[in-house]
């Protein structure tokens, strides 16, 4: 990783400041001249010794002896003028030199590009698996809501069911009480011992009336049902009907 940060810092520059009218620059501290021949050779008919020869040919005054300054604008040669550049001793040996860290840096990218295939088949499979993961947790969810609608609609059943069966008992049950309850409003009162006090009140109200047929009616019963005490009140009432 540190050689390939260290790559790209000496490539940087040239990356930056290369112009596509013919012109480099201007050039930094980390320029080397067989890296800026390298980007601005125009094809492989000629060689980066040929074209680091010509650009030191018509950029004289860019360099201290052999170093490249800093600041300076490149004159970018032709393909003819490149081709015109034989291949004197200085060129082929700094083209020598030049074409070994060419190599080595076509290597570096070599073995990147083979790291990002790498990785991008590992990230290709754990997204397969992540595919496969998420289409699971989908069935499951569907599977959940299928229980969760069958345990609505039992429930729903359930429920319908018992107020169903609740509503029959509450019609089977509900006449009986109205049985009971018609029996309870025929009970004769007046026919109980209890209803004998009212009978000598009623017995008291035909008197009033004049009505003696109906007073001794009443009275009759009450000496035939009521106590000894209601018996002589219903007496001394018959004494009054002549």
């Amino acid at each position: 990783m540190r050689k390939i940060l260290i790559i790209f810092t000496l490539l940087f520059p040239i990356i930056i400041f290369a112009d596509v009218n013919s012109t480099y620059g201007p050039t930094a501290k980390t320029d080397q001249l067989w890296q800026i021949a390298i980007f601005v050779r125009p094809n492989a008919s000629v060689s980066i010794a040929q074209t680091m020869a010509a650009l030191k040919k018509i950029n004289p005054n860019a360099f201290v002896g052999d170093k490249l300054k800093t600041g300076v604008m490149l004159q970018v040669p032709t393909l003819i003028e490149i081709k015109q550049i034989g291949f004197p001793a200085f060129a082929r040996n700094d083209g020598v030199k030049a074409g070994n860290d060419a190599k080595k840096l076509q290597n570096l990218f070599l073995k990147l590009d083979e790291q990002y295939q790498n990785r991008t088949m590992a990230i290709a499979q754990q997204n397969l698996i992540m595919q496969k993961q998420i289409t699971a947790l989908k069935e499951q969810n569907i599977a959940l809501q299928n229980t969760l609608n069958k345990l609505i609609n039992y429930a729903w059943y359930t429920i319908t069911g018992f107020l169903g069966l609740l509503l029959i008992i509450i019609l089977v049950i509900k006449p009986k009480k109205q049985v009971i309850q018609d029996e309870e409003d025929e009970y004769d009162f007046m026919g109980s011992d209890e209803g004998i006090p009212a009978k000598l009140d009623l017995a008291r109200a035909y008197l009033d009336m004049n009505d003696q047929n109906a007073a001794r009616e009443v009275l009759d019963e009450i000496t035939k049902q009521g106590n000894e005490q209601q018996q002589q009140e219903a007496q001394d009432l018959l004494k009054r009907i002549k």
